[in-house]
């Protein structure tokens, strides 16, 4: 039988998805797994880990299939949430995985330990974003499919989702204006 294009779209996507299975993404997973073993999504109280697969499910399915790429949506919130593990992440990780994953981490504390604004928070985040360099040139589609994954899960949530955005600091005037933001990097 002939193929279709349908059947040449399905063995492309079938290939985007098995770059999930390169050593560096498998064993990025595994650290990703443990350093989040306890944490859960709010809205669902689904293992946390399910989030990181999905950031790297969709960059994958949009074709970024490059390993440091894929490992670092494993990893891009082992900084921010899981600080105990950083030292881990830092002698088992490549550099280039290291140096994506701190560009795409929000630091929430100054130098002295005290709690940065949202906005101030994001301004930094940003700011380290713009900076032309390889890791942010990943750092952004990682960034991007991050968000993309966090709203999915808000409005999948239902009322519990809705409930969670409205505790949230961030207003949703402010996400319109972050989203703009990050729309021109």
């Amino acid at each position: 039988m002939a193929s279709t294009s349908g059947d040449d779209g399905g063995a492309a996507r079938a290939a985007r998805l098995a770059s999930l299975e390169q050593p560096l993404v498998q064993g990025a997973h595994g650290l990703a797994s443990v350093a989040h073993a306890r944490q859960v999504r709010k809205a669902s109280g689904i293992p946390y880990v399910a989030h990181l697969a999905s950031v790297a499910k969709i960059l994958a399915e949009h074709g970024y299939v490059e390993d440091v790429t894929l490992a670092s949506a494993y990893l891009h919130d082992l900084i921010e949430d899981q600080p105990e593990h950083a030292e881990r992440f830092r002698a088992e990780m490549p550099c280039a995985v290291v140096e994506t994953v701190e560009a795409v981490t929000e630091q929430k504390r100054d130098e002295n330990g005290r709690p940065i604004d949202k906005r101030e928070r994001f301004a930094r985040y940003l700011a380290g974003l713009e900076r032309e360099t390889e890791a942010t040139r990943r750092a952004i589609p990682v960034s991007c499919a991050d968000k993309i994954d966090n709203l999915t899960s808000l409005v999948e949530g239902g009322p519990e989702g809705l409930w969670l955005l409205w505790r949230m600091s961030t207003r949703p005037g402010d996400q319109e204006l972050q989203l703009r933001k990050l729309r021109r990097i």
